[in-house]
């Protein structure tokens, strides 16, 4: 029996949407953000949709792509960024990673990733400041660098999402941190140093009505206030590079 042969026509339409009675080709995103994982991914977002930033303007259509690349050393990898920066369709580019750096097993990879950046727009100092790095090649594309919670400090997401929570919870939050040591040094709870942050913010969300929130859902809810020094200092490098 003779394979089935697909129509050109039929395979065309496939790949095109029916918009306003035209077929377009959809097209990639010019806007990209690599982040380390999938909890970046989820809350990035709801983060950005708070400042008044509308995150889906149109079903599927994004403000901006991001590859959650699944930890650090993908990032790193091989020339992962510089392949992701020669994209034909890119105007920009963001990476955010976290500081980390509070063990020696969990020392910061931020020099590494300074360094690949250098190479692609050599140009550019390539010099951490509170406000994040954004850089120009010739062409006009922009590579930008931010790193959690504010570019200056030890930590994570985890840390930026702590400055958040509305000054009427600030004591609970303080007991949602003694008890958490309390559980590591009292206790043996088994999270590792640099994991603390993760758990004071989820014990504080475990007292939360609901209980038990995931952080983008605390951000959609209100629990999470979208506003302090170091979240909006985020989102201006963030309109900055994606205006």
């Amino acid at each position: 029996q003779s394979p089935t042969k697909i129509s050109p026509l039929l395979f065309w339409r496939s790949k095109c949407s029916l918009c306003n009675g035209l077929i377009s080709m959809s097209t990639p995103n010019p806007y990209r953000l690599l982040v380390e994982g999938a909890e970046d991914k989820r809350v990035i977002p709801e983060l950005v949709e708070k400042h008044g930033i509308t995150w889906e303007p149109s079903p599927k259509k994004y403000f901006a792509h991001i590859d959650d690349c699944g930890g650090i050393d993908n990032i790193l990898k091989d020339s992962f960024i510089s392949t992701q920066f020669k994209r034909s369709e890119l105007k920009a580019l963001g990476i955010v990673i976290d500081a980390d750096g509070l063990s020696d097993d969990h020392p910061s990879r931020v020099v590494d990733v300074l360094r690949q950046c250098k190479k692609i727009i050599p140009d550019h100092a390539w010099v951490l400041q509170h406000s994040g790095i954004i850089a120009t090649d010739p062409t006009g594309k922009r590579l930008g660098l931010w790193v959690m919670p504010d570019n200056s400090n030890p930590g994570m997401l985890e840390n930026l999402l702590l400055t958040l929570p509305p000054s009427e919870q600030l004591q609970l939050l303080q007991h949602a941190r003694n008890s958490t040591a309390s559980a590591k040094t009292d206790h043996g709870a088994p999270y590792i140093n640099v994991h603390e942050h993760k758990a004071v913010i989820h014990t504080w969300l475990a007292w939360q009505d609901p209980p038990g929130r995931q952080l983008h859902q605390a951000i959609q809810e209100n629990l999470l206030q979208p506003h302090s020094e170091t979240a909006d200092a985020f989102l201006t490098w963030f309109r900055t590079l994606f205006p």
